[in-house]
């Protein structure tokens, strides 16, 4: 079905990015598949692989800015793993000062 402007009203851009934000949110869903906007599933799909290169790109200039330091630039798996072992340890210790408290 072609798009018109009959087709796309101002109350569908509305839903549409209530959708897209709501998915951004909490994005455990492929958003093309959402019911009711099947008309928009190319639109939706190239918007999730849009977002999802750039949180895989952020991610990946994270595991850098860590690793540079302890030249580990060339490991980024290492680097990663070294990340989220501080990040438990830091829970660990926020954890442990709260039972303190």
């Amino acid at each position: 079905m072609k798009l018109t402007m009959k087709t796309i009203t101002p109350r569908t851009v509305e839903k549409i990015e209530a959708l897209k934000a709501s998915w951004r949110d909490d994005p455990i869903w492929d958003i093309e598949d959402s019911e009711g906007f099947d008309l928009h599933r190319d639109e939706l799909r190239a918007y999730r692989l849009e977002w999802e290169a750039r949180w895989r790109s952020e991610h990946e200039q994270r595991i850098l800015k860590f690793a540079t330091p302890l030249g580990l630039q060339n490991n980024p798996a290492l680097a990663e793993y070294l990340m989220r072992q501080e990040a438990a340890i830091a829970e660990l210790r926020a954890e442990i000062h709260r039972s303190k408290a």
